[in-house]
């Protein structure tokens, strides 16, 4: 089939079964002969999930859970649809909005674990090179995890707390309370940090249980964590700062009243704000530093070009905020580290096409592009010309023509 090599490299980068079926009937199977063909050995998947999907919300491609273990992900085609897996979830915490109980499943060989996000990725990019359309990722989470009905319980319920709150006079910290705390963490305001402490002490926290020292102690461990996550923007290392966070929390956890619980957080606030203040000190026109964090961003964007590579997610990694990333970075190598991501990738797309003879669809996916069309725009936009005209020109492999379907 047209498709068959598509299949095949998303198969294999997700290590799961990928089953295409056409007018219900299956007329492929990704993968080895040994795979197990799960979907084919269990009947019960097409009867119960397959079917109550199609007639629910057959449209739209979905995740669904199989006895409370494993995850499948169900993508619509013109006159066909395709199942994907099973797999596992690193995380167990995702519950789809549709979930089947029946047969047990025997698989030959033991089910991969991979990652929400791939399996998402993997999951959207079948649809768009199905479909010929898009679908983003955060409709996709939402129309698959939360449930219409949750939705319409949960404002019910804000409803009557923001009534029952009311009544009881039982109010929260104001915005603009949390954003002065915020403020002197991450601008190491020594001085100003113990009174914006005592105000917030002084406002309203809420209720979350009946028990006043056990509110107060969850309402500390809420501002522990808002003021650890000021210091790690401000660019405090997050091992450090989740160290220190842990030992706090401990210390809320053992104090025996409201006194030494007030002077727990107040401590904590203090000595997170004065690591701010010297990191900033030390930090302060260091071109030595800012070397080092452009070669470090870019040794780890050349390690995860397979992967969706975002800003945060290389400054989280040195543990430095994105703003100040974006700066040094284009400070030392004159360029923004964004551009910089896109030239790599299409860097490797170029070698890609001129060496592997792979597909750019499958280029497209493997580089951790949204779509293959979004992939064709940015080469483009770079090169002058199409991944089709580049591999035309270029390929060192023009025997394998499978790139030009």
């Amino acid at each position: 089939m047209k498709d068959k090599s598509t299949i095949c490299y998303v198969s294999k980068t997700l290590s799961a079964e990928i089953c295409v079926c056409l007018n219900d009937t299956v007329s492929y199977i990704s993968g080895s002969e040994d795979t197990g063909r799960v979907f084919l050995s269990c009947p019960d998947l097409k009867e119960k999930a397959i079917s109550r999907i199609t007639e629910t919300d057959g449209s739209f491609p979905h995740i669904f859970k199989w006895n409370d273990e494993y995850y499948f992900a169900y993508v619509p085609a013109p006159k066909s649809y395709i199942i994907i897996g099973p797999v596992k979830f690193s995380a167990n915490l995702v519950n789809p909005v549709f979930s089947f109980e029946g047969d047990s499943l025997h698989p030959a060989d033991e089910i991969k674990t991979v990652r929400v996000s791939d399996f998402v990725r993997s999951v959207l990019f079948l649809y768009e090179y199905f479909n010929n359309d898009t679908v983003s990722a955060s409709d996709f989470i939402a129309r698959n995890i939360l449930d219409p009905e949750y939705i319409r319980e949960t404002s019910e319920n804000v409803t009557r707390m923001i009534y029952k709150s009311s009544e009881n006079r039982e109010g929260h910290h104001t915005a603009a309370r949390v954003d002065r705390l915020v403020e002197c963490v991450e601008t190491g305001n020594v001085a100003m940090i113990v009174d914006v402490t005592m105000d917030n002490l002084d406002g309203g926290h809420g209720v979350t249980i009946s028990d006043n020292l056990r509110n107060s102690k969850n309402m500390a461990i809420v501002g522990v964590t808002i003021v650890t996550r000021a210091a790690i923007k401000a660019g405090i290392h997050y091992e450090l700062a989740y160290n220190l966070s842990d030992n706090y929390i401990k210390q809320i956890e053992l104090s025996k009243n409201e006194i030494e619980l007030s002077d727990v957080y107040l401590k904590c606030n203090v000595t997170f704000t004065k690591l701010v203040e010297s990191h900033l000190r030390d930090r302060k026109h260091s071109d030595s530093e800012s070397d080092f964090y452009s070669y470090k961003a870019k040794t780890y964007i050349s390690k995860h070009l397979s992967d969706t590579i975002t800003v945060k997610d290389i400054a989280a990694s040195l543990g430095i905020t994105p703003n100040y990333l974006s700066a040094v970075f284009k400070k030392t190598e004159n360029i923004p580290l964004t551009e910089y991501i896109t030239e790599e990738k299409i860097n490797q797309a170029k070698r890609m096409i001129a060496y592997s003879g792979i597909s750019s669809a499958e280029i497209a996916f493997h580089l951790g592009f949204s779509s293959q069309s979004h992939f064709c725009k940015v080469f483009k936009q770079k090169t002058g010309v199409t991944p089709r005209k580049y591999y035309e020109k270029y390929s060192k492999s023009r025997a394998n023509t499978d790139f030009l379907k």
